[in-house]
């Protein structure tokens, strides 16, 4: 209603943007793609209908998601704290990132809880990770077997020979589309804010043809773009 009363004579079309997500890999053909961004969510589609698995939310779902990532740094950083696991860097990093220590930075999260701080905890453990932290490379390589997972779902579906890619903050981590890619080689992997070029391309594709020519050209153009300009 907002919309319509903000822009009476412009025509709107509604979409999921998990399905801009699949046609930003797809281009509109039969293929998944696992969306791994603040949360976690799956979609393919048959040709005919479309399927989702996950996007449970971050209280019992999530699974390999930056929200996930952040989560389990968390978890071990406690851990290591009270010594119940090895040291891990984990835990200074946040506490250099959040300026106090551990147990200040928990009391402030359980009067002043928010999912995206968590998920931004995420790029953390990667640090961590490139300096050789054991602790981190186990929680990177869980959250890519939990996307794994998720593509294997759809795959059994749509069959391994489809268009397959992973989408969203999670796939700036290389150390994890590194392991995606031992499981799907062929598959394409983009940031997160590229599901806008997937809107771009549908909205387009209701007047003419699109290809992989077309989205890469639209991505290279995005990616050279300076956004920060105009904030």
């Amino acid at each position: 209603n907002a919309l319509n009363e903000a822009f009476p004579d412009l025509k709107k079309i509604v979409v999921n943007d998990g399905i801009l997500s699949l046609y930003t890999v797809t281009m509109g053909k039969p293929g998944a793609v696992v969306v791994a961004g603040t949360g976690s969510v799956g979609y393919a589609y048959t040709g005919k209908d479309y399927l989702r698995v996950g996007g449970w939310g971050y209280i019992a779902g999530d699974q390999g998601s930056a929200y996930w990532i952040g989560r389990r740094a968390l978890e071990y950083a406690i851990k290591s704290e009270d010594r119940i696991v090895e040291y891990t860097l984990i835990k200074d990093l946040i506490t250099n990132y959040k300026g106090m220590e551990l147990k200040e930075y928990m009391n402030k999260l359980f009067y002043d809880f928010k999912v995206e701080e968590i998920a931004g905890l995420a790029k953390l453990v990667d640090i961590a990770y490139s300096s050789g932290d054991k602790i981190a490379g186990m929680i990177l390589e869980e959250a890519a077997e939990e996307l794994i997972a998720l593509m294997n779902v759809l795959v059994n579906v749509v069959g391994e020979n489809s268009r397959i890619g992973f989408l969203g903050g999670v796939m700036n981590s290389q150390a994890i589309v590194e392991m995606l890619k031992k499981r799907f080689p062929n598959a394409l992997f983009f940031k997160g804010y590229e599901n806008i070029i997937g809107g771009a391309l549908y909205l387009l594709s209701k007047s003419r043809k699109v290809d992989e020519n077309l989205r890469n050209k639209i991505i290279k153009s995005f990616n050279e773009f300076d956004l920060e300009k105009y904030l």
